[in-house]
């Protein structure tokens, strides 16, 4: 007999002029996972704004959501990403994404940044004592920016508890 699907949240939130990859490489991996799984997973994967309006500007590409923000349906969700931006470096501009964020992670099992979205969770306090990674090229940034955080610059990716980084 075949095992119940075990459908799966995963909620990607978007900063301005995120990186069309950091959003639409990990969408693909789960949508390619509940595919290959032959029933036996599913993951459910939602996009959330953190600008009003307009998910994603990249590459002359726009992907607009209505006038809502951090907003994540209302089923429990089991993973939260935070994709990376070429605008990482202002960050700490957004404060109520940034107390979003300190409230969602209590309530995921796990969480974590593609890229330089680690810095959206640095601006929000949540690297503190956690080893992390991002781009090489930002790493040393990171770690200046959030000196609390344990950077390792030369990692692909860093598992720290519930926390998961990748370099992108």
């Amino acid at each position: 007999m075949k095992a119940a699907m075990q459908s799966k949240r995963i909620a990607i939130a978007v900063p301005p002029n995120a990186q069309s990859l950091d959003v639409f490489g990990p969408l693909d991996v789960f949508v390619e996972a509940t595919r290959q799984s032959g029933g036996t997973a599913s993951y459910d994967v939602r996009l959330v704004a953190i600008e009003k309006e307009v998910v994603i500007r990249t590459g002359g590409a726009s992907l607009r959501r209505g006038t809502s923000r951090f907003t994540i349906p209302t089923l429990p969700t089991t993973r939260l990403l935070v994709a990376g931006s070429p605008d990482f470096s202002r960050a700490e501009s957004h404060t109520d994404f940034q107390e979003w964020l300190r409230r969602r992670v209590v309530e995921v099992p796990r969480y974590g940044s593609v890229c330089t979205g680690a810095f959206f969770l640095g601006a929000a306090g949540l690297l503190d004592g956690r080893n992390v990674t991002t781009h090489w090229q930002h790493a040393a940034e990171l770690a200046a920016r959030y000196p609390a955080a344990k950077v390792e610059p030369d990692q692909i990716y860093v598992k720290d508890g519930s926390l998961y980084t990748s370099a992108g």
